[in-house]
């Protein structure tokens, strides 16, 4: 079944089944507008949108590994309720154009703070912990296999760091070591996906960040170490020189936070310290600067968003600082993708556009 969004002015955006209704105004698809562009300058529209509640995980847990691979987004592992904290080793996909999660194939081991991403056709994950214990390992899995297959672990034990995929290869950033120490570290792993590579040191060293690509290049946002328990650095690092830029930073800073890249620019979502926040804040790397977006229904930490057919979704996470997972999935819908009475326009797909869509 086909989900999509009903908006209606004046009353909180819900889910149904697709009907025949002439009223829907909203669909997810990949379709942007396209303002005018002459003379060259891009003059983005202030952030907006609706969000709403989407189909729910039938498991609670916060500190998880989210992904997304031809549509399909993944989540893994986390921290679980039992008589303390647990680990867990589930994983849950929410299949393209569908409303209801299916379990996966299981992590090969209990794994919270873990990072996720897609490449080359599978879903890795990298480093994250067990009873506080930081790991090195990482696997991967393609769509319709039922075991992880072993691929070259991190060069050190690191949790709550950041993956993410940057001019075609794989990359790692930040997280805690064994001695609860934040890394600065950046590893790319190599052209044949034999061995980690250390590439120019971050800025800032932090861990709970998060980290979203945009453009080609690479932008760090928010966390913690252990001399810094609120981190607003955004730091931007070029493949193509390998050097870092420090940005204007995320205000007030925050840790556990998530982030993603929409409509040209980097999105940061909720996180935690002091309280836990429901702000959602935005940065333009044409002007510089951030303004704000829709606040989430929920404020959440220990999340990751991920673009997916049209919408931002955002699973799971902690209700308070410290523990308390949920199962809450929300969607954010960009006022971009609203077909609300449109005439005749200038729309294109978002890879016909490349108004910034994440890769």
């Amino acid at each position: 079944m086909v989900v999509f969004g009903t908006l209606t002015a004046g009353t909180t955006p819900t889910l149904r089944a697709r009907q025949t209704s002439r009223s829907l105004v909203a669909v997810w698809m990949f379709l942007a507008v396209v303002p005018d562009v002459a003379g060259g300058d891009l003059t983005l529209a202030e952030p907006a949108g609706s969000w709403l509640e989407g189909p729910p995980l039938s498991l609670s847990r916060q500190e998880i590994g989210v992904a997304q691979l031809d549509g399909n987004v993944w989540v893994a592992g986390g921290l679980v309720s039992g008589s303390f904290p647990m680990s867990t080793a589930s994983v849950e996909i929410l299949p393209s154009g569908t409303d209801t999660w299916v379990a996966g194939p299981d992590l090969p081991m209990a794994l919270d703070h873990l990072s996720l991403a897609a490449f080359e056709g599978r879903i890795w994950v990298m480093g994250g912990e067990t009873f506080s214990a930081p790991q090195a390992g990482v696997w991967s899995i393609a769509r319709g296999e039922s075991e992880w297959r072993p691929e070259a672990p991190l060069p050190r034990a690191l949790s709550a760091g950041a993956a993410a995929v940057v001019g075609e290869r794989l990359v790692f950033v930040g997280g805690f070591d064994t001695d609860h120490r934040a890394s600065s570290e950046l590893w790319r792993l190599d052209g044949n996906g034999a061995s980690w590579e250390r590439m120019a040191d971050m800025p800032t060293p932090r861990e709970h960040l998060a980290a979203a690509v945009l453009g080609g290049r690479l932008y760090v946002v928010g966390g913690r170490s252990e001399t810094d328990f609120t981190i607003g650095a955004l730091e931007e690092w070029n493949p193509e020189t390998d050097e870092w830029t420090a940005l204007e930073p995320l205000a007030p800073p925050r840790s556990g936070l998530a982030a993603v890249a929409l409509d040209g620019r980097i999105w940061a979502l909720g996180g935690e310290i002091p309280g836990v926040f429901r702000d959602v804040d935005v940065y333009s790397p044409g002007s510089g600067s951030w303004t704000d977006a829709p606040d989430l229904p929920t404020p959440r930490h220990g999340t990751v968003a991920v673009w997916v057919e049209g919408r931002v979704v955002v699973p799971a996470g902690g209700l308070v600082a410290g523990f308390l997972p949920t199962e809450r999935v929300e969607l954010f819908l960009p006022e971009s993708i609203f077909l609300d009475g449109f005439e005749t326009g200038d729309l294109r797909l978002w890879s016909e556009v490349g108004l910034g869509a994440p890769r």
